[in-house]
């Protein structure tokens, strides 16, 4: 029983970062680096697959923000 719940566990947290599963900069699927960094960008968080990869979202923010999914309003 506690196997399945463990699996039933896994699978929720792969389905609900299935959106936000790669990095806007590299496109590289977060996590497989080590550790995803994040940060909070006018409210919102953004995160990466390494730490060079903030570097260039900071120069042009517009650019890689445009290739994260929209946020769905309340």
């Amino acid at each position: 029983m506690k196997r399945l719940l463990a699996s039933l566990v896994l699978m929720s947290v792969s389905a609900v970062m299935a959106d936000v599963a790669t990095c806007p900069v590299s496109g590289e699927k977060l996590g497989e680096m080590g550790a995803p960094v994040s940060i909070d960008y006018q409210g919102k968080k953004v995160s990466f697959c390494c730490d060079s990869c903030i570097a260039k979202f900071q120069k042009e923010p517009a650019k890689y923000l445009a290739k994260l999914p929209a946020t769905p309003k309340p």
